[in-house]
C-alpha cells in the first residue's frame, strides 16, 4: 500500500469556507510529525487494536521503506542521495531489522505479552491509515511539500496537494451537515441526526465497514454512543454544520473555522466542569443545550429560545430578541447592541479594597527616628518606658 490521499468529503459554506475531510496512508514512522499540526482533526488506525498475525503480514508484504537513502551530516536535512549500490543495501539492512524485529515479536506472543506492547517493535515499518478534517490547510502545504521536509512526509503532502486541487467542494446550506463516509442516498434513509451518528462511528473505526467487513449503520451507531459515553472525542470533530445565521460571526470553533463542530455542541464534553461554562471567565454561566438543539433544527429559523448562544470555542452572538429587536430574524445586532447588552448583563463590580503601600526607605527612616528619639531621652534622664507610653499616645 504505498503512501496515499483520497477525499472522503469536500464541503463549501454559504459563507465560503472550504472544509475537507481526507483519508490518508503514511509511513507511522512520520506520523508524529503529522500530528504536530493542530489545524487537524484526526483518527488513525490503532497498533494496539490489530491482531499480531494481521500486523507481522502487513510489515512483511508491504514494509515501510524509506522513499530516499540520503548521506549523513550536520542538521536535520541529509547531504544528497547516497550512491545505488550503497541505497541497495541500506535497503537490505533495513529489512533484516524488520526481521529481527519480528522474530522478537514472536517471542513475546509466545510468553503472553499483549500486542499493545508487542505491536511497537514493528511501527517502523508500517503504515497507518487515518483520516484528517480541516478548513486551514495552507501552513500544512507550506511547511510539508518544503525542499528540506522529510522525504517520507513530503511526499504525503503531495499526495495530499493533488487531492485537495483536483477536488471541487460540494456547496451545502445552512442547515446541512459535512459528512465523512455517508454515501450517496444514506442521508435520506438515516435522517439528519441518524446519519450523523452514523459518520462519527464509521470516522473512530477510519471505515466505512466495522471489524466484521459488513456495513452495519446499527453497529455505527452503537459504537457513536459507547464512544459518547467514554468521552472519546476525537471522532466528533469530523462532522459539522456551517455557523448558523446569515450574517452571524465567523468564528474558531475547535480546530475548524466558520464551521460548528458536532463535537462542540454536546454538553457532556466537558463533563469535569459540571457539563456548563460557569467556570469560564467572561462567559455567561448559561445550558449549552440550547446549541445542541440548533445543531439538528432548521438554523435559518433561528428562534428556539431567548438565552445567549454559545458556541464553544468561537465567538458569543445574541439572538435578536435579546437586544430588544423582537422575534424577527430581518435584522442582527450590532457590535454597539452587543456591547450594551453585555454590559447590562454583566453586574457591576466594586473596586478592591487598597492598602497604602509603605515604601522599605520609609520604615529604615521611622525605625533612624525611634532610635535618635530612645537616645536623647536616656541622655536627658528621662524614663525611657514612661517616654515611649508618651509616644504611643
Amino acid at each position: 500500500m504505498p503512501i496515499a490521499a483520497r477525499i472522503l468529503a469536500d464541503s463549501v459554506s454559504p459563507a465560503g469556507i472550504r472544509l475537507t475531510t481526507m483519508e490518508i496512508v503514511c509511513y507511522r514512522y512520520v506520523w508524529a510529525e503529522f500530528m504536530t499540526h493542530r489545524c487537524f482533526s484526526r483518527n488513525a488506525g490503532s497498533t494496539r487494536a490489530t491482531p499480531i498475525a494481521t500486523f507481522i503480514t502487513r510489515v512483511l508484504d508491504d514494509p515501510a521503506i524509506p522513499t530516499r537513502w540520503g548521506s549523513n551530516g550536520k542538521g536535520m536535512q541529509d547531504h544528497g542521495e547516497v550512491a545505488p549500490e550503497v541505497a541497495a543495501k541500506a535497503e537490505k539492512v533495513w529489512l533484516r531489522a524488520r526481521d529481527n524485529a519480528i522474530e522478537s515479536v514472536r517471542e513475546l506472543e509466545e510468553l503472553g505479552i499483549h500486542k499493545q506492547i508487542s505491536n511497537r517493535l514493528l511501527e517502523p515499518w508500517s503504515l497507518i491509515t487515518a483520516i484528517v478534517t480541516a478548513t486551514d490547510w495552507g501552513n500544512f502545504f507550506d511547511l510539508r511539500r518544503a525542499p528540506d521536509a522529510q522525504p517520507e512526509i513530503r511526499v504525503l503532502a503531495e499526495r495530499m496537494w493533488e487531492a485537495y486541487m483536483s477536488s471541487t467542494p460540494t456547496l451545502l446550506g445552512w442547515d446541512d451537515y459535512h459528512l465523512p463516509l455517508i454515501q450517496e442516498g444514506e442521508r435520506a434513509q438515516l435522517g439528519d441526526e441518524q446519519a450523523v451518528k452514523v459518520s462519527v462511528g464509521r470516522c473512530a473505526r477510519v471505515s466505512y465497514l466495522t471489524h466484521h467487513g459488513v456495513r452495519d449503520p446499527t453497529a455505527d451507531i452503537a459504537l457513536h454512543d459507547q464512544l459518547a459515553g467514554n468521552g472519546h472525542w476525537s471522532p466528533f470533530e469530523h462532522v459539522a454544520r456551517p455557523q448558523i445565521g446569515p450574517g452571524e460571526y465567523l468564528s474558531q470553533c475547535g480546530n475548524l473555522w466558520g464551521w460548528t463542530q458536532y463535537r462542540k455542541v454536546l454538553p457532556a464534553e466537558h463533563p469535569y466542569d459540571g457539563g456548563d461554562l460557569m467556570k469560564r471567565p467572561g462567559i455567561e454561566a448559561v445550558s449549552v443545550s440550547p446549541a445542541y438543539k440548533r445543531f439538528f433544527t432548521d438554523s435559518k429559523t433561528l428562534i428556539i429560545d431567548g438565552t445567549p448562544d454559545i458556541i464553544r470555542g468561537g465567538r458569543q452572538r445574541l439572538r435578536p430578541e435579546r437586544v430588544g429587536l423582537g422575534s424577527s430574524p430581518a435584522r442582527w445586532p450590532t457590535d454597539a447592541e452587543i456591547l450594551s447588552v453585555k454590559a447590562a448583563m454583566t453586574p457591576p463590580v466594586a473596586p478592591p479594597a487598597t492598602t497604602p503601600e509603605v515604601s522599605w526607605w520609609t520604615t529604615i527612616r521611622a525605625i533612624v527616628v525611634l532610635i535618635f528619639a530612645l537616645l536623647g531621652a536616656l541622655y536627658l534622664g528621662l524614663d525611657v518606658a514612661q517616654f515611649i507610653v508618651s509616644l504611643g499616645a
